[in-house]
């Protein structure tokens, strides 16, 4: 007969110190790394490579507004974002950066989000403000949610989205059939409520009945997921539960020590426990662009959700 273990409730002062050791591990990897987030490929800036600026400067953006709250003192922010920011200021002012959004208007504002995240941090380029307007005369709008979400925070949206809306047809209209659903529409989940709560800067929109129905997703999702072994959805999860406040549960503890104990040397999180194994497996002999490609994503969600945790309820 197996004996069931049962897990303690973790301290509050040892989950802080927990999430501020994780952060600081997780900068730490990322700042190493900044120059494969560089996105010049032959001279060309592909749509691939500008998702992975976009997967730096969109964290960013919100670590620079968190670096002076209270909640994040004891995190190591100083030492790291000025060299974050200052490659992203490089890669913006490059004229192949600007040259590529104007040369593609279809796909120009999603191009430009990284001026907007900058813009968002206080940044201001009247070469990009240029490069925008010629995109809105050519009749361009935000094809995705992400890049409306960005255009809003960086202040050309004046009007706030209706998150509402957006929880309700992302999040709401998938609950009866949450347990099938596939990586990507999951990523759509979490996205909307990254956007609807602000990453925890406003309440859910939404009354009382809907926000627990909105909770209980989540919270399938990530047992489901946190079974899998999918750290970086699980990671967005866990971001998503913080945000709404309902990360004191067993579940989520579960999640998060699962979570953190995919860590790799170095400080790494794995994109998924398939590509832990093949590290491990390796034995140091994983080339660095390969961990590149599959840890900075669910490294940076690392970060991002240690800060947010840190939090004061």
């Amino acid at each position: 007969m197996t004996e069931v273990v049962e897990q303690r409730p973790v301290r509050a002062e040892d989950r802080a110190s927990s999430l501020v050791r994780g952060a600081a591990l997780g900068l730490s990897w990322v700042t190493r790394h900044l120059d494969a987030f560089i996105p010049w490929e032959d001279d060309q800036v592909s749509l691939a490579s500008l998702k992975r600026l976009g997967d730096l400067s969109f964290p960013c953006a919100y670590l620079h507004a968190w670096q002076t709250s209270a909640f994040c003192a004891r995190l190591p922010l100083a030492q790291h974002l000025p060299r974050w920011e200052a490659l992203l200021l490089r890669c913006c002012e490059d004229r192949r950066f600007l040259d590529a959004a104007l040369a593609d208007p279809e796909e120009g504002l999603y191009r430009m989000q990284l001026y907007g995240w900058l813009r968002v941090m206080g940044y201001r380029s009247a070469r990009c403000e240029d490069v925008l307007r010629q995109l809105w005369k050519r009749g361009c709008t935000p094809r995705s949610v992400g890049a409306l979400h960005c255009l809003w925070k960086a202040g050309y949206v004046r009007k706030e989205p209706d998150w509402a809306a957006l929880c309700r047809e992302h999040v709401l209209s998938r609950e009866v059939v949450v347990d099938s659903l596939d990586v990507r529409t999951t990523y759509r989940v979490t996205h909307a409520l990254f956007y609807a709560t602000d990453f925890g800067n406003q309440a859910l929109p939404l009354p009382r009945a809907e926000a627990d129905r909105v909770a209980g997703v989540v919270e399938r999702l990530l047992h489901r997921y946190h079974q899998r072994g999918k750290w970086d959805v699980v990671g967005e999860l866990l971001i998503n539960l913080v945000c709404l406040g309902r990360h004191g549960s067993a579940l989520y503890d579960r999640a998060l020590r699962a979570f953190t104990g995919a860590r790799l040397p170095g400080g790494a999180i794995p994109m998924n426990r398939d590509f832990e194994q093949e590290f491990h497996a390796a034995e140091g002999r994983m080339p660095d662009s390969e961990v590149f490609r599959w840890c900075h994503h669910p490294t940076l969600v690392d970060v991002v959700h240690c800060a947010a945790a840190l939090r004061p309820r």
